[in-house]
């Protein structure tokens, strides 16, 4: 689940950079017609596409999502070297024993 919001991620700065980059081509030197977005449908992008790895080693995407990984990965560790929960002879919300324990 972070992974894929992690691509998302990197999906959406990734076009948000192409439409910066579009913008300032139209506010520095007039390349691209105002308001056509024919830069955006034509630019690729600068460092390959939004799935390679290159473009997760970003310092927002690396470390937001990195310290995810990492304390979601401790505590699932800790949880699975726990082991199972004990089950209590405690009452249940009404002050009533179970039937299990009569």
């Amino acid at each position: 689940m972070l992974a894929a919001f992690a691509a998302l991620d990197v999906r959406y700065l990734g076009n948000e950079r192409r439409a910066r980059d579009v913008y300032d081509q139209v506010a520095d030197d007039n390349s691209v017609v105002p308001l056509s977005l024919k830069g955006l449908a034509t630019k690729s992008g600068s460092s390959g596409k939004w799935y390679y790895p290159s473009r997760y080693a970003t310092w927002s995407i690396l470390y937001f999502y990195g310290p995810l990984a990492l304390v979601g990965g401790v505590l699932l560790v800790v949880a699975l070297l726990s082991g199972p929960a004990e089950k209590s002879g405690a009452s249940n919300l009404c002050g009533e024993r179970s039937s299990q324990q009569r």
